[in-house]
C-alpha cells in the first residue's frame, strides 16, 4: 500500500471497482499487471458502538476497496466517536435519523462535506444477527459496490 492509500496488486481476474493502468482496460480474462484500487474509508456510527455499528464494521471489512471503522455517539460507547475518525472517513453511515442530527449538531466542524447516509436501522438486533447483516448488506452495500 502506498502512502496515499492506494493499493497495487497483480491480478488476472475481474476486479470490481478497480481500473488498470494505463489504458483502464477490462480485467476479465486478461492479465494486465498492476491495478490501482482506490480504498474508501467507511465509518459506521450508532449510539453505543456495541451492536449495529460493530456488526457493520465487521461485515464490510472484507469487501474489496473498503476500509472500515465504527464508533458510538454516547459518552459511554465502547468506542466514542472522535474528530480523527470523522476526518479519516470518506463516507459515514448512521443507523438512525437521530444519529445524523446529533452528529451534525455536535461534530459539524469536522464533517467537511463528507457524505452522511442514514440507514434507518432500529436498535432491535444483536451483534452479527443474521437479519441485521442482511439489512446492512442491502442498505449500505449498494453505496459500497
Amino acid at each position: 500500500m502506498k502512502a496515499d492509500g492506494t493499493l497495487f496488486v497483480s491480478v488476472s481476474v475481474q476486479v470490481s471497482g478497480c481500473k488498470s493502468n494505463p489504458d483502464e482496460a477490462s480485467l476479465e480474462n486478461k492479465s494486465v499487471g498492476p491495478v490501482k484500487c482506490e480504498m474508501r474509508n467507511v465509518l459506521f456510527i450508532c449510539s453505543a458502538n456495541k451492536l449495529r455499528s460493530p456488526t457493520a464494521e465487521h461485515v464490510f471489512a472484507s469487501w474489496p476497496g473498503v476500509e472500515t471503522d465504527s464508533a458510538g455517539l454516547s459518552n459511554d460507547a465502547s468506542v466514542v466517536l472522535s474528530s480523527e475518525q470523522l476526518e479519516w472517513a470518506d463516507v459515514i453511515f448512521v443507523m438512525e435519523k437521530a444519529h445524523r442530527a446529533k452528529l451534525s449538531g455536535k461534530y459539524r466542524r469536522y464533517l467537511n462535506g463528507q457524505r452522511v447516509i442514514c440507514l434507518d436501522i432500529p436498535d432491535d438486533y444483536g451483534f452479527m444477527d443474521p437479519t441485521l447483516v442482511r439489512l446492512l448488506e442491502s442498505k449500505a452495500g449498494s453505496f459500497l459496490r
